[in-house]
């Protein structure tokens, strides 16, 4: 993928490592960039969100903006969380399904 052009997680977080950044800022900027969605952004998304985080007037419309996408972030993660639970939960019903016509009966 990054052949392509997207950007990659790992080479972000070495990237910013190399210029002596903040691993765990770097790790946030990232997960706002990408919304949560994987570890691969396109580079289209990602100019499209650093232009909105350096468009902001002033530092409360970046710190929002940037806020947003983070939490944009977590409602993926907790959505994906949740998704997970309810399919366990499923997967468990029919096993114990299965379980009382197979023995039970």
């Amino acid at each position: 993928m990054a052949s392509k052009g997207c950007i990659e997680k790992r080479d972000f977080i070495k990237e910013m490592e190399a210029k002596k950044c903040n691993p765990l800022a770097s790790y946030v900027v990232y997960d706002a960039i990408s919304a949560g969605k994987g570890d691969v952004v396109s580079p289209v998304d990602y100019e499209n969100k650093l232009a909105g985080y350096r468009e902001g007037g002033s530092t409360t419309d970046v710190a929002a903006n940037f806020v947003g996408d983070l939490n944009g972030f977590l409602a993926v993660k907790v959505g994906a969380f949740f998704g997970l639970v309810f399919c366990l939960f499923i997967d468990v019903c029919f096993v114990g399904n299965a379980y009382i016509q197979g023995w039970m009966s």
